[in-house]
C-alpha cells in the first residue's frame, strides 16, 4: 500500500471532516466478491436469484422465530410457554430461552443477529456478454432479490488493493456542490494512491437529493453522472469505482445513501436518532423551502400519545404516570425514539420509576415494553401502540417529499438508470 511521506493537506482535511475514509485494503471496505469476473448471462442471473431466494427464506425464518420468542416476555409463565409452542416456537428454542442468562429477549436478539449475518448481498463480480439494455428485466429482478450494483473501470481489484471512499454528499453545502474542494480531494487521493489503488464513490443519491434534484428523474441521473465525472476527471490514473460498502465502512462515513443507491435514511440515521436526514433537509430547502417548516411541525406532532391506541393519557395517568412523566415520553417520541426507548429508565428517570410507578429502575434500563407491562398494560395494548407509532414519521416524510417532486422510494428501473448514468461517467458498463 502506498505510504507517502506526507498526506496532501486537501485529503487529510476531507478525512478529518468525515467526507472521506482513510486508506484501507479494498476488502475492508466492501463485501463484494473480488478477483476474476464471471460473464453475466440470463442463466447466471437465474442461479443468483435462486441463491437470493434461499437466503431470504432463511432470514425471514430467523426473524419470525425471534418475534415469536420476544412475545413470550422476559419471565414467561407456563401458559406463555404453551402459547409460544402453539404459535410455532420449537421446543429446543423454548429450552434455549429458559437456559439463556439474558432470558427469551436475549435469545431472540441472538436470532436477529444471525438473520442479519445471513442477509448478505448475493452475487458475483460480473461483466456483460450482451448489451446491458437486453438484460435490464433480469437485472432489475435480481436487484429486487438483494444483489448490489458495482461499477469499476479497473480489472485488477483484489481484497488487498489500497482504496479510500469519497462520500459525495459530504461535499454539498448551502451554496451547492463545493466543486473546488471535491476536485482537490480527488486529485490528492490520486496522488496518494497512484495507479495501483482505487477511489470508491458513495453517497451519490444523497448528494443529488441535497442539491434539490429527484433521483428518479433525468435531471437527477445527469447530476449524479456529472458528480462522478468530476471525480474521474480529477483522479488521473487512479481507477474510480462505485460499489456497496461493508457496515464498518458505511459507519465511518455516516452516509445517508450508499454506492449509487437512493437515500436510505430519511429520518434518524443509524447514529443520529430524532433528526431529519441532512440531505432531505437541504433538498427541501432548495426545491420547496415552504414545505420544510411544515414537515418539521408534522414530525413533532406525529407521535401523539393521546391518540395512540392501547395507551392514551387517561390510561397512563390511571397507572401512575404524572404529567411530567407523560411529557418526557411525548418529547422522546417526538425526537424519533421508539416506544421501547421512550418508556425506558433513561427517559423517565429513576425518581419517577421508583416513587411514582413503584418499580425498580435498574430493571428497565432499555426495556420500556417491560415497564408498561409491569404497570398493567397488556401485550395487545403495547403492540397496538407500537403499530400506531411505527413508521408514522417516515410516512409523513415520504408524502411531503413526493408532493415536493422527489421520489422517496425509487423503483428498480430508476435505480438501474441512475447506476448506468453514473457507471458511464466513470467509464464502465454495469457490473453486478
Amino acid at each position: 500500500m502506498p505510504k507517502p511521506t506526507k498526506m496532501p493537506e486537501a485529503l487529510e482535511s476531507a478525512i478529518n471532516s468525515g467526507a472521506v475514509t482513510s486508506i484501507h485494503p479494498l476488502g475492508d471496505l466492501t463485501d463484494i466478491p473480488l478477483g476474476a469476473a464471471a460473464t453475466l448471462t440470463p442463466e447466471l442471473i437465474t442461479r443468483l436469484r435462486a441463491k437470493a431466494s434461499q437466503s431470504h427464506l432463511q432470514t425471514a425464518g430467523l426473524v419470525a422465530l425471534a418475534e415469536l420468542m420476544e412475545q413470550a416476555g422476559d419471565a414467561p409463565r407456563n401458559a406463555d410457554l404453551a402459547d409460544a409452542m402453539a404459535r410455532g416456537v420449537p421446543e429446543e428454542m423454548i429450552e434455549e430461552g429458559l437456559r439463556h442468562p439474558g432470558g427469551f429477549r436475549a435469545a431472540a436478539a441472538g436470532l436477529r443477529i444471525a438473520a442479519t449475518s445471513n442477509a448478505s448481498s448475493v452475487g458475483c463480480r460480473t461483466e456483460t456478454s450482451a448489451p446491458v439494455s437486453d438484460l435490464l428485466p433480469q437485472i432489475s429482478a435480481l436487484l429486487g432479490d438483494g444483489a448490489s450494483l458495482t461499477l469499476a473501470n479497473a480489472d485488477h481489484l483484489t481484497a488487498t488493493t489500497p482504496a479510500l471512499v469519497i462520500n459525495l454528499s459530504g461535499f454539498v453545502n448551502a451554496g451547492g456542490i463545493d466543486e473546488k474542494r471535491l476536485t482537490e480531494t480527488a486529485t490528492a487521493a490520486s496522488e496518494t494512491l497512484g495507479a495501483v489503488g482505487v477511489i470508491v464513490l458513495s453517497g451519490i443519491g444523497a448528494a443529488v437529493m441535497a442539491l434539490g434534484e429527484d433521483y428518479a428523474s433525468e435531471a437527477g441521473c445527469l447530476l449524479g453522472a456529472s458528480l462522478c465525472a468530476l471525480v474521474r476527471a480529477s483522479a488521473g490514473k487512479t481507477p474510480v469505482a462505485i460499489m456497496p460498502l461493508s457496515d464498518k465502512a458505511a459507519g465511518w462515513l455516516s452516509a445517508e445513501s450508499e454506492s449509487a443507491g437512493p437515500v436510505r435514511h430519511l429520518f434518524g440515521a443509524e447514529d443520529e436518532d430524532g433528526e431529519l436526514a441532512k440531505c432531505v433537509r437541504m433538498g427541501l430547502e432548495k426545491r420547496a423551502p415552504e414545505r420544510l417548516a411544515s414537515l418539521l411541525e408534522k414530525i413533532e406532532t406525529a407521535a401523539d400519545l393521546d391518540a395512540t391506541p392501547g395507551l392514551g393519557m387517561e390510561r397512563l395517568r390511571a397507572r401512575g404516570f404524572t404529567p411530567t412523566a407523560i411529557q418526557r415520553v411525548q418529547n422522546a417520541l417526538g425526537e424519533g425514539l421508539d416506544l421501547n426507548a421512550a418508556f425506558s429508565r433513561w427517559v423517565l428517570g429513576d425518581e419517577i420509576i421508583s416513587n411514582d410507578l413503584k418499580l425498580a429502575p435498574e430493571n428497565y434500563d432499555s426495556d420500556g415494553r417491560a415497564l408498561l407491562s409491569a404497570v398493567g398494560f397488556s401485550r395487545k395494548d403495547i403492540e397496538a401502540a407500537e403499530a400506531a407509532l411505527d413508521g408514522s414519521t417516515h410516512a409523513i416524510i415520504e408524502t411531503e417529499l413526493a408532493e415536493a417532486g422527489f421520489t422517496p422510494l425509487p423503483d428498480m428501473d430508476a435505480r438501474i438508470e441512475f447506476a448506468r448514468a453514473c457507471g458511464k461517467a466513470v467509464g464502465v458498463q454495469a457490473i453486478l
